[in-house]
């Protein structure tokens, strides 16, 4: 297999056996049978069955973190995926589409379905409670020797047995033996037939699904009201509360937001009527008759004659049906494997979107879309991104004009545990895009990188929190290079005198840095007089100065102060719409750091509060 993070190629025999490993940081390198059923093509991203493990060919199982992800979580990333897809697919650039919840997930989720509206009939017209009150049962018979006074009717082997056994005679005379016991025929209630067994069963299975109903209403009623407070955050820079209202916005307006979260609600204020309904029936009558043990039976119900014509037993058969149809449970292992292995090419998709969106607010327009490329750029600053797609890691690599190291973002539609969070961190060049919560040990201080970001529906902040790790990248390496030593060879006399006249030119020792960008005179005129590498050198480090007097949020010009001692710049954008100061400052031991804040005290600005080291 080949692992994602490191690009290292292992075996399944490698992996720890005892602790759980993230599926998705691998990937095939050549086709295999998962569990011995489903058959995978090579460099597929690798994924747990619904058993939390995972089997190559005849190989030992591993233990995997299987995602628990939420159905408002599956059917929006489906959703978003599609529409990236198409998006993708267009000639003409139209808007990305939104990552957050889409309108139609809502729009289904707050309205009953059919088997929510058939269990409130029933519950209505009394099928269910007739049912638990006076159930269908069977008479069981047991053979038991008691005392004559108590027998009511006689077993067969009666006579028989008290031949047999003197014991149980009362007295012995002339016409025959009066009996003390009898072997009788006790009579029971059998309350454990089949269609009970489902009865029960049945309403253990609706608690359950109500309750998943009932989160995933609750999720996105949070979500819903999380948006609605986004303007209350008065611990945000006003700007960044700003992006996020039009971000969800753009979704969904506030009116109706609220909309959705009034039917959201009163579809929540059902469900928990139906579930108390439900818990009466599970406190009282039949349910209680039932042994947990009988009520392991399968999902494919038996069509028994009560179950089909009994006028109240029918409905548990309906409701039974309704209720397999609704949970969606993908019962044929190959179709349930498939669906888990085309969630994976969904949620690489939506960190596709993420990563699109985020580079679209920092003003890269998409360019040209081809199979597994995209081109994008800044026409202000003559500068150029590439994505592209690996085609064997799923990986997408991102190169620009300005740096000669490659960024890989990764997607894993799971959580990060400790081991995954240190590879990340070992790795300055790599960002992973995770669906969950990180799962990391909080108590041995192993807080979660900066390079891993969390990106699903339901979280506002993913694309703003790629953008400020996208900045760094964009721009340590030529703040690195900021007034290094021009590689500058022999030059003639009345270039160095051209070099000595130029403000933007820092003479260090035997060295020259540019330190300011050039004035036209001054290029056009120090250009006339130095040899072609050298002339090309120059021009590099000047448009990379060019690219700094601009601001890296809005790309408008800076007042741009050079600070040539130690190689440091302090700037502020001239854009009374942005206004953000930014600078190259170094400490005590000349260790460098790029800075970028907004006037105002908050805890969370995003973009408008960034702070990296130059290594």
């Amino acid at each position: 297999m080949l692992d994602r993070i490191t690009g290292d190629i292992v075996s399944l025999s490698t992996l720890p056996i005892i602790t759980s490993v993230i599926p998705q940081r691998y990937v095939n390198t050549r086709p295999f049978t998962y569990n011995r059923r489903f058959e995978v093509d090579a460099y597929t991203i690798l994924f747990c069955d619904s058993t939390g493990h995972f089997v190559i060919d005849d190989a030992d199982s591993v233990l995997c973190l299987d995602p628990a992800i939420t159905s408002t979580m599956s059917r929006s990333i489906e959703h978003i995926a599609l529409q990236l897809a198409l998006w993708l697919a267009e000639d003409e650039l139209t808007p990305l589409p939104s990552p957050l919840v889409p309108e139609k997930v809502f729009e289904d989720t707050a309205k009953l379905n059919d088997f929510e509206q058939s269990l409130f009939d029933v519950l209505e017209t009394g099928h269910l409670h007739q049912i638990a009150y006076q159930p269908r049962l069977d008479i069981r018979y047991d053979e038991e020797l008691i005392d004559v006074s108590r027998a009511k009717k006689i077993s067969n082997k009666a006579h028989r047995y008290l031949a047999m056994h003197s014991e149980t005679w009362q007295r012995r005379t002339l016409a025959g033996v009066y009996p003390r016991k009898l072997l009788a025929k006790i009579s029971d209630d059998n309350y454990s037939i089949y269609e009970n067994k489902v009865f029960s069963r049945l309403l253990d299975r609706v608690m359950l699904f109500l309750q998943q109903r009932l989160r995933e209403l609750e999720e996105q009623i949070n979500n819903i009201d999380d948006a609605l407070q986004l303007d209350k955050a008065h611990e945000s820079y006003y700007k960044l509360t700003s992006l996020l209202c039009s971000l969800w916005a753009s979704n969904l307006s506030d009116e109706k937001s609220a909309e959705k979260r009034k039917e959201l609600m009163t579809i929540s204020e059902k469900n928990l009527a139906l579930q108390d309904n439900i818990t009466r029936l599970q406190s009282f009558g039949l349910y209680l008759k039932i042994p947990q043990a009988h009520k392991n039976i399968s999902n494919q119900l038996h069509k028994t004659n009560i179950l089909m014509h009994d006028q109240h037993y029918r409905h548990v058969g309906i409701l039974w049906t309704k209720l397999n149809k609704q949970s969606q449970e993908v019962k044929d292992l190959i179709k349930a494997l498939e669906k888990k292995r085309q969630f994976q090419e969904e949620y690489n998709q939506y960190a596709l979107l993420i990563l699109l969106r985020a580079l679209e607010e920092l003003n890269f327009n998409t360019i040209k879309k081809t199979t597994g490329s995209i081109l994008l750029a800044n026409d202000e600053l003559n500068w150029q991104v590439t994505v592209e797609v690996d085609q064997q890691t799923h990986n997408w690599r991102l190169t620009h004009t300005y740096s000669k190291n490659l960024l890989n973002i990764i997607s894993i539609a799971n959580q990060i545990d400790d081991t995954l969070n240190h590879d990340i961190k070992s790795n300055p060049h790599l960002i992973v895009i995770h669906l969950l919560e990180s799962k990391i040990d909080l108590s041995e201080n192993k807080p979660v990188t900066n390079n891993a970001i969390l990106a699903n529906p339901l979280n506002f902040m993913a694309t703003e929190r790629l953008i400020t790790r996208l900045l760094e990248w964009l721009y340590v390496d030529i703040l690195t290079g900021y007034a290094s030593d021009l590689p500058f060879n022999k030059i003639s006399s009345r270039a160095l005198q051209s070099l000595a006249e130029t403000n933007s030119i820092y003479k260090n020792a035997s060295s020259y840095q540019l330190i300011n960008e050039l004035s036209i005179n001054s290029k056009k005129e120090i250009e006339s007089y130095l040899r072609h590498t050298d002339k090309a050198s120059l021009l590099e480090k000047n448009q990379e100065v060019a690219v700094l007097k601009h601001c890296p949020l809005c790309h408008q010009l800076s007042t741009f102060e050079p600070r040539a001692t130690n190689r440091t710049f302090i700037a502020q954008c001239l854009n009374s719409q942005c206004g953000v100061t930014y600078q190259l400052t170094s400490d005590a031991d000349k260790n460098r750091y790029f800075k970028l804040n907004a006037k105002g005290e908050y805890k969370e600005a995003g973009r408008w509060n960034i702070k990296f080291s130059l290594e």
